[in-house]
């Protein structure tokens, strides 16, 4: 996936931050964190992050490994998550100036820091773009 457009919002509406990574307008994957989880988010294991697909396709945690390396966003995923999602590992291929920007090690760091589904983090953003 070419990601053209990104964000991350502290969305008070929703209660969530909210990380967007997008081809286009229409083409959007979304990684949602609540703000706080109530007793039935735990119930139903919903204590976590939330991978949101262009297809709204949605599923609670599911990412074992996220790693930035260059201009290069790979989310490795869960057996159980690939299959419910229909679809593989997300490699997503970032504009210079985003593998290079604070605000994405930041997003990834917030969205993922949650005690339960916590993957493991390997953040080497473009060196070359950061000497820019």
């Amino acid at each position: 996936m070419d990601i053209h457009h990104f964000a991350f919002i502290r969305d008070e509406d929703t209660d969530c931050f909210i990380s967007a990574f997008g081809e286009d307008e229409e083409n959007v994957l979304m990684i949602q964190l609540a703000f706080e989880f109530d007793k039935q988010d735990t119930e139903l294991g919903w204590d976590t992050y939330c991978l949101v697909l262009p297809s709204q396709a949605t599923f609670y945690g599911g990412v074992q490994k996220c790693a930035l390396e260059g201009e290069k966003l790979t989310l490795w995923l869960s057996d159980e998550a690939k299959a419910e999602l229909e679809i593989d590992d997300l490699e997503l291929h970032l504009c210079p100036w985003m593998a290079s920007d604070p605000q994405l090690i930041h997003a990834l760091t917030t969205v993922f820091n949650v005690p339960r589904d916590r993957p493991e983090l390997v953040l080497n953003p473009s060196s070359s773009a950061l000497q820019a």
